[in-house]
């Protein structure tokens, strides 16, 4: 179970964690900030990154709240949210 443990791209030039009810993207050379995908309004704002795609381009997500498991996927060029369940 990696619980909030941080997340490297496959390619290790990304890498996620949650940070201040968002998961933010750095750039782990010079641990620059290069997007910040948060959930919107009526969704847990507490997340955990379980994956970055094998090309980078989307980072999945958990959150769990009221007894119920959420899921979400970001696009991790923009941070906008792209399906949720």
């Amino acid at each position: 179970d990696s619980g909030g443990l941080p997340r490297f791209s496959s390619d290790g030039k990304q890498i996620a964690g949650a940070c201040q009810g968002a998961i933010v993207l750095w750039e782990p050379i010079h641990g620059k900030p290069i997007v910040v995908c948060r959930a919107p309004a009526g969704l847990p704002q507490s997340w955990f990154p379980m994956d970055i795609s094998r090309d980078g381009t989307r980072l999945a997500a958990i959150a769990y709240a009221d007894g119920a498991l959420f899921v979400a996927i970001w696009d991790t060029v923009t941070g906008g949210l792209l399906a949720q369940s």
